[in-house]
């Protein structure tokens, strides 16, 4: 046996459903899977305004900080932390249509 078996497996509701059943639970994360909208079109920049992202939450030990601006990082903290969403994993964020944006270096794309 193998700890690190890898079996590609379609992401759609068939299989969910099927992830559901064998686990009893339901994911609600996959790991490095490409942020996609509702559209289905990757998203290039949690700053876009009106554009939902998911974030993982971690240990502020495990964090890795990302090479941004003060502005930019300023903004999307606070967006973070005025957020709705209480779930204890993952947090989904709208970036706000008004009232905030990011330095016009990383408006339109920001890089993991």
């Amino acid at each position: 046996t193998s700890d690190n078996l890898f079996i590609p497996i379609g992401l759609n509701a068939e299989n969910i459903v099927a992830i559901h059943e064998i686990t009893g639970t339901y994911p609600y994360a996959v790991m490095n899977l490409p942020l996609g909208g509702d559209d289905n079109a990757p998203i290039v920049s949690p700053c876009i305004k009106g554009t939902k992202t998911r974030w993982e939450i971690l240990p502020e030990n495990e964090c890795v900080q990302t090479d941004m601006d003060t502005q930019t990082y300023n903004v999307l903290s606070s967006v973070l932390r005025q957020t709705q969403d209480d779930n204890s994993f993952v947090r989904d964020i709208v970036f706000p249509s008004n009232g905030a944006s990011c330095s016009a270096d990383y408006a339109d794309s920001l890089e993991e």
